[in-house]
């Protein structure tokens, strides 16, 4: 399994397979990950993305960032 701790999802397709563009916001590289977990996730989430590989990237999951409240 890769992990991509610092993601922000860029996009979504959905046609013959459901897929996202994943940025990893450290360097920059985009990816795209096959969502055969049917997750739900809006352009512009930011957090930790899980993914195997293969013949394909499939997207195993995602969790979302944390913020930080200031008082």
């Amino acid at each position: 399994m890769h992990l991509i701790e610092n993601a922000s999802i860029i996009g979504r397709t959905i046609g013959e397979q459901d897929l996202y563009l994943v940025q990893d916001e450290t360097t920059g590289r985009i990816i795209t990950l096959v969502n055969a977990n049917n997750l739900e996730l809006e352009t512009g989430a930011e957090g930790l993305v899980s993914y195997e590989t293969g013949t394909e990237n499939v997207l195993i999951g995602f969790e979302p960032a944390t913020e930080e409240v200031f008082a």
